[in-house]
């Protein structure tokens, strides 16, 4: 097994929102994940408790920021490649985090997950998309930016600021944001767990590699549960995110690992996956992993990835990820260039669809 301390992982925060949230990460002080703000706002990157920080583009925009155009995001990105290119040597995973919708994460990720997947790494994003309230424009602009991450990253994982909005009613909004950043966290911590894994049954690299690797759209979720049903109830809990637009169900490889102690029997791990299998409305590939602490006592720590997704003609409102054929030129304007019939409708949330379809 190739163990977790020779292993190197890195975290990208792209633009304002990606910095904010690997603020949140950095606070972790995870072992061997190494952390980087990028963006072209020179004073808001100032201002980002992140170490390491990288400021691209400033012979474009002189440091000010992209305004809020992707296709400045992007070419600041492609004038100082050269300048990110040392953070991908010798790196297994690398985690891409943005807001879509604005400038330089829009338009910067994609360049560098390519520039990534060009060291070979595997490269897993994390991504927002906008609230409702902030206009079709900013959809359309976050539409885009999917699309043309995803050419380039082996996972998205797509979280719904409309979604935190809904399931944390009349919280502040700085709540608000936290939960956001809580999904990244939990996201990357659940990985690394899986990865540290020295129990009876072991989860290495090659195991998420394989799992993971080109998969597209993928959920990361870690439940705990205790009590005499706890190997149920933590699969129950663990099988949805309600900030998420997607759900396990058409997922078609899923990676768990349990961490419990010593009461644990073989027929509660059967529990555990005849869950998983009955609720799929595929024919699911389970990778199993499980690690004794006997601390737990009478309580158990799953953690799930599901990747894979695919389409499955029941009127089901999940999300395909696996054949975008999208093509979005940065030059045109953005409206021109998405239509109602494009496939880049299939791999947006439900909600922008609709707002969509209450503006033609």
């Amino acid at each position: 097994m190739m163990e977790n301390r020779n292993m190197k992982f890195v975290c990208l925060g792209i633009g304002g929102a990606g910095m904010n949230m690997c603020a949140s990460l950095e606070k972790e002080n995870l072992e061997n994940l190494e952390i980087f703000a990028i963006n072209t706002d020179k004073q808001q990157m100032d201002k980002s408790p992140i170490k390491n920080k990288i400021l691209i583009g400033e012979s474009i925009t002189k440091g000010f920021g992209c305004g809020g155009d992707p296709e400045i995001g992007k070419q600041c990105a492609i004038a100082d490649l050269d300048k990110l290119s040392y953070i991908f040597d010798n790196v297994d995973i690398v985690f891409i985090t943005c807001g879509m919708g604005g400038g330089t994460g829009t338009g910067a990720s994609s360049e560098i997950a390519k520039l990534a997947k060009s060291k070979n790494c595997l490269v897993i994003s994390i991504v927002t998309t906008p609230f409702k309230f902030e206009g079709d424009t900013r959809r359309k602009k976050a539409q885009f930016g999917i699309v043309e991450l995803n050419k380039y990253t082996d996972n998205i994982v797509i979280i719904s600021n409309d979604n935190i909005m809904f399931s944390m009613g009349e919280s502040s909004l700085n709540d608000s944001f936290r939960a956001s950043d809580a999904v990244l966290v939990d996201s990357i911590k659940t990985i690394l767990s899986v990865l540290k894994t020295t129990g009876v049954l072991n989860l290495d690299f090659a195991d998420i590699k394989h799992s993971m690797e080109n998969k597209k759209l993928t959920m990361i979720n870690k439940s705990h549960a205790k009590g005499k049903n706890k190997i149920i109830e933590a699969a129950k809990l663990c099988s949805y995110n309600p900030l998420l637009e997607y759900s396990i169900k058409n997922a078609q490889t899923i990676i768990l690992n349990v961490k419990g102690s010593s009461d644990i029997s073989l027929d509660d791990v059967d529990k555990c996956v005849t869950y998983f299998k009955n609720i799929s409305k595929t024919k699911l590939d389970v990778i199993f992993g499980f690690e004794l602490d006997d601390n737990l006592k009478d309580e158990i720590n799953l953690y799930l990835i599901a990747t894979d997704y695919v389409k499955i003609d029941d009127n089901s409102q999940d999300i395909e990820l696996s054949r975008v054929n999208a093509n979005v030129n940065l030059h045109s304007n953005i409206d021109e260039q998405i239509n109602e019939d494009d496939d880049l409708l299939d791999i947006v949330p439900e909600f922008l669809k609709t707002i969509k379809m209450e503006n033609k």
